[in-house]
């Protein structure tokens, strides 16, 4: 990226030119993400442990970071592996401060370090960076002392306490009670959050005022947290929930990945209970990806750190920031100073490049511009964190907040679709590694461990986020982009499992019926924690295959918080990029296949799911083929969907829409068939002619590059079992059967169902 600079040269930064790119990066950033683990063997650890030192080899600059060695954490004089689990009197004590920091902007100034105050006396303040821990997350994660439901509350007295000691009064914790603090990026939840922050982190060409309100899943999921700080995670706040099921789509910002999704938002994302920006968000459903940076050469990688590490405040930068933001709350805004700030300055036109054109394959981002910032956009709104801080009723503005450093690593059509969907996750992480085999898409093998650890730190993330954004919702899913849900069987089933599997099931209430949507029940903690699986099992670790699963929220609580003693591992490989020196730790965790890592946390910790599941053991809800099924692999195969499938997992764009125009048609085609078979009517005949329909509906649809029409075979409307009762769900034209639960003959679980057809 290039640089302009529109600030008076005397408060040029001194740090931006770019003799050596790495020189503006800390010893951890050289070798964290700029190229694969396995091509530099060298470890990656985060800043979260460590000890603050002065990075001596920087000319131009000098930045404060949180170092490590390769191997070790100081602990005082002793040396001792990273890796290795505390023990439970080292764990009781406060976790390290990183993870969270105070943001109070009188007290500013004495949250510096010494050595950034010393250097700033000296008058060296414009060379003086302050590290990303010193700032809050991007994601504007704000972590509250009394939170009742929140796994990261732990990280709140480090905070206090860390800023107390940096005190120059030495008053203690007491004067710090009730104060603001927010996740740092080394935190599990400063590392994910909705795609506008992370654009509105890095530039101002984004007109974050007017976007916010309209991904209105966001200003609802902050209203709702501030609701549950101080309630019952059970009794919540008495209102009823906008969501029954929030779902987690990880995808990838690749050419091939975008017809994918392009096909579910064409497909299933339409049916009416789902929610999406076209309906305001309102629905029992809500999807959302999951993007995060692609791992690129190591020189790209290398000069784009470079440039997003100039955004980072200046000491002298940031104490002119906090004074205006003093000055403009104590209402002395003609006399608050300005101050110089840098953003990423976006590419003319980006947003209407058309997929056609290999520049939308490009970043956005043009290069950095420095500005100087008055009191106006403090006092008007107008800049994204004066926004952003407004509308979601932020206790306090940031001066500043650590920069989304990898958002500008991906193209313009990622940042073109999460501007028109609303819908997108970003995980700040080297997430999505080359894979190390020869798998293509649909390919029943592995992308390799680093880029499958990348997809479980994804969904393990996920899941956290979830939980915590969306605290009144009392299901968790993980989806994929190749993933078709038949969205009105899926929820009536849950809702049918969830008043009890054994009772016959009332169609009409668990389906928009005569107008009546069903409503959106609370949590309740004396029902069963479910956890909805496509059954898969090896070793005796029984799972949800990955391409969907669902669970009950208190699962993540009991066996996913990152905070918690039996985690610690975890936490310590969840937040770092593929490392090849954690190989063997990924591999005992079984991190290199998502979906059994989290089936085997759940076996791992049964006294932590009794715990918060009432005394009672987790029920598995599994669907037998071909209720769940693969649709179609590059493999020949005959497997294909029935009028009783409700999640199929496919390999191909056109896929979604054979199967969804199938469920707009197949009982038509059934009970027009009951007629045409006592005139003698072959069987046959009927499924082809309506195959035959469905394959010039889908040419009409899709381009023929992506229709594969030859593949659709063997697909039956009328042959195969009999259809049981179905009502047609209004507003999408489809049929939700009476499926039947009975219980599954299993002993590797205390409680298991299964779906009948």
């Amino acid at each position: 990226m290039r640089e302009e600079n529109n600030a008076p040269p005397a408060w040029a930064p001194r740090d931006t030119h770019r003799a050596d790119p790495l020189q503006l990066l800390s010893s951890s950033q050289k070798h964290c993400g700029l190229s694969s683990a396995a091509e530099s063997g060298q470890g990656c650890h985060s800043r979260s442990r460590g000890k603050s030192e002065v990075d001596s080899t920087r000319a131009a600059s000098i930045m404060v970071h949180w170092a490590i060695s390769p191997n070790t954490t100081d602990s005082g004089t002793q040396q001792k592996p990273l890796i290795e689990l505390p023990n439970e009197a080292a764990r009781l004590s406060e976790f390290p401060s990183p993870f969270s920091v105070l943001v109070q902007h009188k007290s500013a100034w004495e949250q510096l370090t010494t050595t950034q105050r010393g250097l700033a006396a000296a008058g060296a303040g414009s060379l003086v960076r302050l590290d990303r821990d010193q700032l809050p997350s991007w994601t504007l994660r704000v972590i509250d002392e009394d939170c009742t439901m929140c796994f990261d509350n732990v990280t709140y007295a480090s905070a206090v306490a860390a800023s107390a000691g940096r005190s120059t009064d030495r008053t203690g914790n007491q004067r710090l009670k009730g104060l603001s603090v927010f996740a740092t990026t080394s935190a599990p939840l400063g590392l994910m959050g909705p795609m506008l922050f992370a654009m509105a982190s890095v530039t101002d060409d984004v007109d974050v005022a007017a976007e916010l309100p309209r991904w209105q899943w966001v200003t609802r999921s902050y209203a709702q947290q501030r609701r549950f700080v101080h309630a019952s995670q059970s009794r919540g706040t008495g209102e009823r929930p906008r969501h029954l099921i929030v779902v987690g789509v990880p995808s990838t910002d690749q050419p091939m990945r975008y017809p994918l999704r392009d096909a579910q938002r064409a497909t299933w994302l339409t049916y009416r209970e789902v929610a999406r920006t076209e309906n305001n968000f309102t629905g029992a459903l809500l999807q959302l990806y999951v993007f995060a940076a692609a791992h690129r050469d190591s020189d790209y990688t290398a000069q784009y750190l470079a440039d997003m590490a100039q955004l980072a405040p200046t000491v002298s930068e940031y104490a002119a920031a906090t004074a205006q933001h003093l000055a403009a709350e104590g209402g002395d805004v003609n006399n608050a100073p300005p101050y110089v700030q840098r953003r990423v300055v976006l590419r003319d036109g980006w947003r209407d490049i058309p997929r056609s054109d290999d520049a939308v394959w490009k970043s956005p981002c043009a290069g950095v511009r420095t500005s100087v910032v008055t009191t106006a956009s403090l006092v008007d709104g107008t800049s994204p964190l004066a926004a952003l801080s407004a509308q979601l009723s932020l206790p306090v503005t940031p001066a500043f907040t650590a920069a989304a450093q990898y958002v500008c690593h991906v193209s313009a059509a990622l940042w073109q679709e999460a501007l028109h969907h609303r819908d997108s996750l970003w995980l700040d992480f080297l997430a999505d590694l080359r894979p190390v085999t020869t798998k293509q898409m649909g390919d029943a093998i592995s992308w390799g461990v680093p880029a499958e650890v990348g997809m479980t730190q994804k969904v393990v993330l996920w899941l956290n986020y979830a939980y915590t954004a969306f605290p009144d919702v009392p299901y968790i899913m993980k989806g994929d982009d190749d993933t078709y849900l038949k969205v009105p069987q899926y929820l009536s089933d849950l809702r049918h499992v969830r008043g009890g599997w054994a009772k016959p099931r009332n169609l009409k209430a668990t389906i928009p019926h005569k107008g009546v949507i069903p409503p959106t029940l609370g949590i309740d903690d004396a029902e069963e924690c479910l956890y909805r699986v496509w059954w898969y099992e090896i070793n005796e670790v029984v799972y949800g295959h990955g391409p969907g699963y669902a669970l009950d929220r208190r699962l993540i609580q009991a066996v996913l918080n990152p905070f918690d003693i039996n985690n610690d591992l975890l936490l310590t490989l969840l937040t770092v990029p593929y490392t090849f020196s954690y190989h063997s730790h990924y591999l005992s965790l079984l991190m290199q296949h998502e979906d059994l890592f989290i089936g085997k946390q759940l076996q791992r910790l049964p006294h932590r799911v009794k715990e918060v599941c009432m005394k009672r053991p987790l029920c598995y809800v599994s669907d037998k083929e071909p209720r769940s099924l693969q649709v179609l692999r590059p493999a020949p195969s005959h497997q294909t969907w029935t009028w009783s499938s409700v999640l199929m997992h496919y390999a191909m764009p056109a896929i979604p829409y054979f199967i969804h125009y199938y469920f707009k048609h197949e009982f038509k085609v059934a009970e027009a068939a009951k007629g045409a078979l006592k005139q003698g009517i072959d069987v046959s005949a009927i499924d082809a002619n309506a195959t035959q329909k469905m394959k010039e509906w889908v040419a009409s649809q899709v381009p023929t590059t992506l229709a594969d029409l030859k593949r659709v075979q063997n697909v039956s409307w009328v042959r195969g079992d009999p259809r049981t009762a179905y009502v047609v769900a209004e507003g999408d034209g489809v049929a939700v059967y009476d499926i039947a639960y009975r219980p599954r003959n299993t002993t590797l679980v205390e409680c298991a169902i299964e779906s009948g057809k």
